[in-house]
């Protein structure tokens, strides 16, 4: 729900249970040689927090490079219709 509820306005959205992992995370992190997690399965450790905010993190930045991408890409556009416009109407 919030996934669409996002996308319905135009927000950003981050679905951390997938960028964690998925399903059976909480349980790998904590069978790992390194724990991320306590025995509740379901808080993470000093460890597993930085690697949260890790992934957190590198969301937010590939989210934005990604931005600025279809930023840059309409920018293009509408230079070009402005550019064929003005060819248009000198042309006439």
């Amino acid at each position: 729900m919030e996934h669409r509820v996002a996308r319905d306005t135009s927000c950003g959205f981050l679905n951390l249970y997938a960028a964690m992992g998925g399903e059976g995370t909480m349980a790998r992190w904590h069978d790992g040689r390194h724990h991320l997690v306590g025995g509740d399965l379901t808080h993470p450790n000093a460890d597993g927090a930085i690697t949260v905010g890790v992934v957190i993190y590198n969301a937010l930045v590939e989210g934005y490079a990604d931005y600025r991408e279809r930023v840059r890409v309409a920018e293009q556009l509408l230079a070009q219709q402005k550019q064929n416009s003005n060819a248009k109407t000198r042309r006439r």
